[in-house]
């Protein structure tokens, strides 16, 4: 059965320090992670991104404009596509989500170190960078202003009780298309496409308001830059790029098809 995103946001807390340790997630003793970030050393989101917009501003109406668009969108494969991102943690999570457009899937038996690496960021990137903004002002939820539901029904009590800017998802669906890019730049189209587009079903789920996703991808970006300054990312970093250049070399890695429309 997959696993959401959402338990990772709800057992944050206390990292350990500089050195990463491979720790057991709590409820899934068959998967580990690292801890790279203190609490503390991730960007303060309350401190860098700006308040939410007013119900009463021109930005919210973008924002009421986005939510309708997204419901209308729900129907169809990219409906289906966006209750499929809603699952970014777990064994299948990250393959799911950019196992197509990084060329090979991203699995603990295929890429062992990259699997370990992206695991690890949703900790910093989706559970602690929005934390301290979502917990502050804990804005009403879009499905819920609306009065409506989203399409990923069974995480809706959760979502109602806490807040929605930034988005968790968004951020940590950035981030990791960050890193990934700098794995595999020949991808790098395909892989900013699928990062961006994480975001945006959160619109379409109707989990987010267009400005919690804005929002959310720049606490992705800054996370990121965060870690690159932790020496065990770095390690754990240098590792996956092994390991991809061997992948590479040995012809496991298909060729980049926006790479193939310039042609």
């Amino acid at each position: 059965m997959k696993k959401t995103l959402l338990p990772i946001l709800l057992i944050v807390g206390v990292a350990a320090g500089a050195s990463a340790q491979n720790k057991t997630v709590p409820g899934k003793t068959d998967i580990i992670q690292q801890e790279y970030l203190q609490f503390e050393q991730v960007p303060n989101s309350l401190y860098i991104l700006p308040t939410p917009p007013e119900y009463n501003s021109v930005q919210f109406l973008n924002d009421q404009y986005q939510y309708y668009w997204g419901r209308g969108m729900r129907k169809g494969e990219r409906g289906e596509k966006a209750v499929t991102d809603a699952t970014l943690d777990g064994l299948e999570g990250m393959n799911n989500a950019f196992g197509e457009v990084f060329g090979t899937e991203i699995t603990r038996e295929n890429t062992p170190e990259l699997f370990l690496l992206l695991r690890s960021i949703g900790r910093d990137a989706g559970g602690f960078a929005p934390k301290v903004a979502k917990n502050h002002y804990m804005r009403v939820r879009p499905f819920v202003f609306f009065n409506d539901t989203t399409s990923t029904p069974q995480y809706d009590d959760h979502l109602r009780s806490s807040g929605s800017y930034p988005s968790g998802h968004s951020s940590y669906g950035w981030a990791a298309a960050l890193i990934l890019v700098e794995i595999n730049p020949e991808h790098q189209n395909e892989i900013i496409k699928r990062g961006y587009e994480i975001g945006e079903s959160r619109k379409i789920v109707g989990a987010h308001f267009e400005s919690d996703i804005q929002a959310g991808r720049v606490m992705g970006a800054a996370t990121v830059a965060a870690l690159h300054a932790n020496e065990a990312f770095q390690k754990q970093l240098a590792k996956a790029k092994e390991e991809f250049a061997r992948m590479k070399k040995a012809g496991k890695i298909k060729p980049s098809t926006a790479e193939l429309q310039w042609k």
